[in-house]
């Protein structure tokens, strides 16, 4: 996951953590503003100046639960991250650069056995397998997916599948903060059931300008 650093003293931060036996960090979603459609792009100022907060403003503008994860490549202010498990903002340990206390989050009990469990993690993988045939968006997904599935757990199953989809930042966020696995399979298999019904779209779209194409080219011989 790459991400963009624009406070020189995070970033110097983030550099001294890379340098550790464990460089981690934590990556947390930034909040939209209140009254705001994050459906809708419109290039307001509070959009461009985001980048600006810093120690509180910053602080009150996060989501509560986000991602550990470890620091492997530092590019000028590119900052390439790799999530592993769920963290959840306890409190501001220090404003500049912003630091703070977390708790580890950990998923609720549920029994691997459980068949409703087994059968929205089956259906998950089904639906995966249709987006990555037909979906060119996904096609560099395929090899991850066809290599790792199989060492899939159903939290894993539920993470990866979200993560792939092209679903809005809200909704990633929406999957990482649930920490009950069979809802988490329920939220990314909607997630990837989307999928499916943009591919078709497209594939239609496709055969209707394919369409047009060959009676316009008859209409000019």
């Amino acid at each position: 996951m790459p991400i963009y650093v624009k406070d020189p003293k995070l970033l110097a931060a983030l550099q001294e953590s890379r340098k550790r036996q464990a460089p981690y960090c934590g990556a947390f979603l930034l909040k939209d503003e209140p009254g705001t459609d994050p459906s809708v792009v419109t290039g307001s100022e509070s959009e461009k100046n985001i980048g600006d907060l810093k120690g509180k403003d910053l602080y009150n503008h996060l989501h509560e639960v986000g991602t550990l994860a470890q620091i492997t490549t530092i590019q000028g202010d590119q900052v390439i991250l790799i999530g592993h498990r769920r963290l959840r903002i306890t409190e501001m340990a220090s404003e500049d650069p912003l630091t703070v206390k977390v708790d580890h989050l950990k998923d609720k009990p549920y029994n691997k056995d459980d068949d409703v469990i087994k059968a929205t993690s089956f259906e998950v993988i089904s639906t995966l397998r249709d987006v990555l045939k037909t979906s060119s968006l996904w096609r560099d997904h395929v090899q991850t997916y066809t290599q790792h599935v199989g060492d899939f757990n159903f939290p894993r199953l539920a993470d990866f599948g979200a993560a792939i989809s092209g679903a809005s930042k809200l909704q990633c966020q929406e999957v990482l903060e649930e920490l009950d696995v069979h809802k988490r399979l329920k939220l990314t298999l909607e997630l990837v059931k989307k999928e499916i019904e943009i591919s078709k779209i497209q594939d239609q779209l496709q055969k209707q300008l394919k369409r047009r194409l060959v009676v316009s080219s008859a209409a000019i011989c």
